[in-house]
């Protein structure tokens, strides 16, 4: 097992709670990680997202901490992972497919943001999705 692998395997054990615009535990473990491979890192991730190896609060906290890097190289491929994530069955899944997006700042992320909020069966969740298409939309004027 590669060092990277086995490092966010680690933190992806850990006990810990989860809140947007804070740091943890995991999300440092995933920017180390894209310093050092970018797509190896991003492989693990979104293989544990389709796999359902990373679930519930940790899934979200992927996605969140995906949609944070700042990196152009691999932004195309964080935005698919993101956009992907909108449409898989797990609210925490596509809650922080949703946040990680807004962090994003892509406009390319409105019409799959749209879509998703259209078929969302969840409110808040709804509501987010569309104020989110919303801010994003403003962003790109």
């Amino acid at each position: 097992m590669d060092s990277i692998s086995k490092r966010l395997r680690f933190e992806l054990h850990r006990n810990e709670i989860y809140e947007d615009g804070m740091n943890s535990h995991l999300s440092d473990a995933i920017e180390s990680a894209m310093i050092e491979d970018s797509s190896e890192t991003l492989k693990f991730l979104s293989d544990g997202l389709k796999d359902e190896t990373i679930v519930g609060e940790k899934a979200s906290e992927v996605l969140r901490a995906i949609g944070r890097i700042d990196d152009e190289i691999c932004h195309k491929e964080i935005l698919d992972i993101l956009t992907a994530a909108l449409q898989m069955d797990s609210y925490w899944i596509r809650d922080g497919a949703t946040i990680g997006l807004s962090h994003l700042n892509d406009v390319m992320a409105i019409v799959p943001l749209q879509i998703a909020a259209d078929n969302e069966r969840e409110p808040m969740l709804k509501e987010y999705m569309l104020l989110t298409s919303q801010e994003l939309f403003e962003l790109g004027s």
